[in-house]
């Protein structure tokens, strides 16, 4: 029978790993303390980003099946499509792979429980990430149905908790990401003009971006004009011709070895209006003080206190969605969010040193028009470093 994970071994192609292996053992003896603490004996890791950040696994499939499994004593597999093999093996250091094929993607479930049976794992105390895409309620049902002598707990946090401080070597991939960021940046400025579509700026700040070395991003460049940003943060570009005095909201990050460092800037085509700019304002005063009160020892819900002060006296027909933003590092598609920690109210977790965040305020008048303005920031042991460049002001082009 033909062994493919064997046949791609022996024919030793070419590592495209974003870190030395020495990096991803030392996450995966993270994750195997934190097992420990919680009682668990084997963590079943569905989330894509999440197996990326323990095993180097990249792919841009990220709702297919896949599953990281990590037993708290013995080596690490990977059960996996077929057709991502490869991927496994070029990106990092787990080389035990346990293939299904494509036309058996539905059976993955039995499968893997199949596989945990084998390895004397299916009565163990299990974990899984319940709370975690792309782990669809059919997959876990019947996986649970297969598992029948496990006793299965919910570790939906315990991945991403890890994720939150960021390793010197990931701090130094979100600095070239915030580079190329930049350049995108930049590149959407100079398309701003009449006669162009928000599809012109869209298409200046990627081309310049993967020209610049970016990657695919998670997300797509944000591009929304005028009355279109009203409508909420996911009206993306649509051919939607750029108008005199009406904003336009640019959102976009570089990616380097999938690691983002996402900006938010508002422009506008000649003198934006009175309202635009007492949004703008506020935006970039609610910004600047959640970047002034970023530092260690202070809790999520300080600074988002202290950004919430920016936005006092807004009128009752802005939306604010109650953010001030997210943790931010690793990033595959849908989405440049790690979904690990929020800038909100009522959160009191302390900040520590290596912690990054996406600092993102939006305001919009529903149906009628809106701004954004966000840096990228890092928490150093003596503050707060912003790694995203460029004045932080609404972006003026003549018209």
């Amino acid at each position: 029978m033909f062994d493919l994970v064997q046949a791609l071994k022996d024919a030793k192609p070419t590592r495209e790993a974003a870190f030395e292996d020495s990096e991803h053992l030392a996450r995966m003896a993270r994750a195997r303390e934190a097992m420990e603490a919680a009682g668990l004996d084997v963590l079943l890791v569905h989330n894509v980003p999440n197996i990326s950040y323990l095993s180097g696994y990249l792919t841009q499939m990220t709702s297919w099946y896949v599953c990281l499994v990590l037993p708290r004593d013995g080596e690490p597999f990977i059960h996996v499509n077929e057709g991502e093999t490869a991927l496994v093996l070029i990106h990092g250091p787990v080389g035990d792979v346990v293939t299904i094929p494509w036309r058996r993607s539905s059976e993955a479930p039995e499968d893997l429980a199949d596989v945990l049976r084998r390895r004397g794992l299916a009565e163990k105390r299990i974990g899984i990430e319940t709370a975690r895409y792309p782990l669809y309620v059919d997959t876990y049902l019947r996986l649970r149905k297969a598992l029948p002598k496990a006793d299965v707990k919910d570790a939906s946090d315990l991945v991403s908790n890890l994720r939150v401080v960021k390793s010197a070597a990931e701090i130094a991939h979100m600095r070239e990401a915030a580079r190329i960021t930049a350049v995108g940046m930049e590149a959407a400025r100079k398309d701003l003009r009449l006669g162009n579509t928000d599809n012109d700026v869209a298409a200046a700040a990627y081309s310049a971006m993967v020209r610049a070395g970016s990657e695919h991003p998670a997300t797509a460049p944000f591009v929304q004009a005028g009355h279109r940003i009203g409508w909420g943060p996911n009206t993306n570009w649509k051919r939607f011709p750029l108008q005199r005095g009406e904003p336009v909201l640019v959102g976009l990050t570089g990616t380097y070895y999938r690691y983002g460092a996402p900006q938010f800037r508002t422009a506008a085509i000649g003198a934006p209006s009175d309202e635009i700019k007492r949004l703008a304002d506020a935006a970039i005063n609610s910004v600047g003080l959640a970047i002034e009160n970023i530092r260690p020892g202070r809790s999520v819900h300080d600074v988002a206190k202290a950004a919430g002060k920016g936005l006092r006296g807004l009128d009752r027909d802005v939306q604010f969605d109650g953010s001030f933003g997210h943790s931010v590092g690793l990033g595959l598609v849908p989405t440049w969010q790690e979904r690990s920690l929020e800038i909100v109210e009522g959160v009191e977790r302390p900040l520590e040193p290596g912690m990054a965040f996406h600092a993102l305020v939006g305001l919009r008048i529903p149906g009628r028009t809106g701004v954004g303005f966000s840096e990228t920031c890092l928490v150093t042991d003596g503050g707060c470093e912003v790694l995203t460049k460029g004045k932080r002001e609404i972006i003026v082009e003549p018209a």
